[in-house]
């Protein structure tokens, strides 16, 4: 199974994000489902390690706060993507995960975290100040797999931790 912990965000976000996407003139878009900010992605995962993966999100400490996102951008890769506020809380997050899946020898990606939902793949845009951020509360985590559902990429919540 292919895995990650997210945030989740509710319909409210979801549809402003969607919004948003709806000026994106290129590219292929994330599906509205799917959208979701990706805190750490594990890769192959088997069943005794999904059990591991929830030890570890109910051991994260953390608390409910709020993401603020401000601009548009892409990565090099041709990913275009919503880009959220500098935010201790979402940092904290990160290298608290990243820290207990180190001490349970899951791959960790190197690469500096930067906090943001995906819009569309084979896109580009120069960065962008958004006219209104959106804001959303973070108040779980999900372990979700990503599979192929007749055809069409799909992402399932295997556990969900309230905070």
């Amino acid at each position: 199974m292919r895995i990650f912990i997210a945030i989740p965000f509710s319909n409210e976000t979801k549809t402003k994000i969607a919004v948003l996407q709806k000026t994106i003139r290129h590219g292929y878009l994330t599906a509205y489902d799917n959208l979701h900010l990706t805190v750490a992605f594990i890769g192959e995962c088997d069943y005794i390690g999904i059990e591991i993966l929830k030890e570890i999100v109910n051991k994260v400490e953390t608390e409910v706060f709020t993401l603020e996102f401000d601009h548009l951008d892409s990565f090099k890769s041709s990913v275009l993507f919503l880009g959220s506020v500098e935010n201790e809380k979402l940092k904290t997050l990160h290298k608290k995960l990243t820290s207990l899946l180190e001490k349970e020898n899951f791959p960790i990606d190197k690469r500096e975290f930067k906090g943001h939902v995906t819009l569309a793949r084979k896109a580009k845009t120069e960065k962008t100040i958004l006219e209104k951020s959106i804001i959303t509360k973070v108040d779980r985590l999900e372990i979700m797999e990503s599979r192929r559902v007749h055809d069409k990429l799909t992402y399932i919540p295997l556990y969900t931790r309230l905070l």
